[in-house]
């Protein structure tokens, strides 16, 4: 960031001649920071940065259409949408007020850039804090939210609702507004004159709340840690834990009471569960891994107001801390298609809808999606949605051919059958014709004993 908010680790005073690439005057002015650490933070921070940021929005952008045409009566989608609603102003405020005034001043972007974004910036900065903070606060709630439909379902339909979730959001909203209001008041800026140009450019500095220990040591370290780190990891471990506990008991007494009538319903109840379960273990993931790196760049550099007071090390991890921000902001369609069945299914239905209904390709491409949320490897993958734009015609002749090999073992089957009818309609003639020469022969050996009978 270009103030000392520390929190992924941009400072005020020492950022391109005065630490920050807004204040710069001129591409030409001195670069006190070392080559090494300039090029770690353009190259991850700046360019890396904002190639997430542009995938994000884009991914975030389709997971709200896709979210949208949920058909539930619970509040889950409605919440999952705010918080790409939240990520999505994260994303593009930082790219905008951040990654991009830095790839200008590394002479990657026109020099005009960061005349344009100057105004905007000095009004704007705190922006990107709290989309954070709504970020983190909507990842609390959505896991509430689920804890309580598993874990107490009965509550869940007077209290899951969406009125409940409107309230809540607003309340998270309001939060992070009155959260950074110091944040605010630690800047100011001032229009100072330029001799050299005869006009006035913008100048970003603090105010004296903003150099105070109050501000910089116990709000910006311990306050803000405290309030967007360590008590949001602490209710979202809870919470995860509880549910999956509440799953798995739920599991155990489905597969206790199962009987055979009911064998494929509990099969299906198991494997909603499953997913379920899997979606929880994702979102944790992806909140604490990219999420715990800005909290330990918070604690590594406090204390600290320049890059000069900070080591190379230091200066590396905190540029990844800030590309790892944007990363937690921007993978969420990735969890969504390699877990949510429903998702890929309402994404197949929207974006893969073609006129005359052909559902081939689309069945195709969610297979594909499937196996690449069930980790199958990348080339199998490219080989499934290759098929879904060449390989119609190879579809048919391999369907071709398995019918006329089914119809051909349908007739071989059939001729078999009709050979040991025959063969058993065979033995049943040579049995009655024997059956009858006998009975003949002896009728005929009767009819001879008899005659001297007759005689006498």
């Amino acid at each position: 960031m270009f103030f000392s908010a520390w929190r992924v680790g941009i400072f005020l005073e020492d950022y391109h001649a005065n630490m920050s690439a807004i204040n710069a005057s001129n591409s030409t002015s001195p670069n006190p920071i070392p080559d090494e650490i300039w090029a770690t933070r353009v190259g991850v921070y700046a360019i890396g940065g904002t190639a997430i940021a542009a995938f994000g929005l884009l991914c975030n952008s389709i997971s709200i259409v896709v979210l949208a045409n949920f058909r539930q009566k619970s509040c889950a989608p409605f919440l999952l949408i705010c918080l790409e609603v939240v990520d999505c102003l994260l994303l593009l405020s930082e790219m905008m007020l951040e990654t991009l005034a830095t790839l200008s001043q590394a002479q990657l972007l026109s020099d005009s850039y960061r005349d344009f974004i100057r105004p905007i910036y000095v009004v704007m900065y705190p922006l990107p804090h709290i989309a954070q903070t709504c970020t983190t606060m909507m990842t609390v709630l959505i896991t509430l939210e689920r804890f309580i439909a598993v874990a107490r379902p009965l509550l869940a339909s007077t209290v899951c609702t969406k009125t409940w979730a409107r309230r809540a959001v607003l309340v998270i909203l309001l939060w992070s507004l009155l959260f950074h209001v110091p944040l605010y008041l630690a800047y100011t800026y001032d229009h100072v004159p330029d001799p050299a140009t005869n006009t006035s450019r913008i100048v970003f500095h603090r105010t004296a709340l903003g150099e105070s220990q109050f501000y910089n040591y116990w709000f910006v370290v311990w306050i803000n840690l405290a309030c967007e780190f360590l008590l949001p990891f602490l209710l979202i471990v809870v919470f995860n834990v509880l549910m999956i506990r509440a799953l798995q008991a739920s599991k155990t007494s489905l597969q206790a009471s199962t009987t055979s009538a009911s064998t494929a319903t509990s099969s299906k109840r198991s494997a909603r569960e499953g997913r379920l379960t899997g979606m929880v273990i994702a979102i944790t993931v992806i909140f604490f891994v990219c999420e715990l790196f800005p909290a330990v760049a918070l604690i590594i550099v406090r204390g600290k107001d320049a890059f000069s007071e900070c080591s190379a090390a230091c200066a590396h991890f905190v540029s990844v801390a800030d590309t790892m921000v944007l990363l937690n902001s921007g993978v969420n369609f990735v969890a969504y298609c390699a877990i949510g069945k429903q998702f890929r299914d309402i994404f197949a239905r929207i974006f893969l809808r073609r006129r005359g209904g052909d559902g081939r390709r689309r069945e195709k491409l969610q297979l594909a999606m499937g196996e690449f949320g069930t980790s199958t490897s990348t080339t199998r993958c490219n080989s499934e949605v290759k098929d879904l734009t060449g390989a119609e015609g190879t579809y048919h002749q391999h369907h071709n051919q398995h019918h006329q090999q089914r119809l051909h073992d349908q007739q071989q089957q059939q001729d078999n059958d009709d050979h040991q009818l025959h063969q058993q309609n065979g033995h049943h003639q040579h049995y009655q014709h024997q059956h009858q020469h006998h009975r003949s022969r002896g009728l005929q050996e009767r009819r001879t004993s008899s005659q001297p009978l007759n005689r006498l």
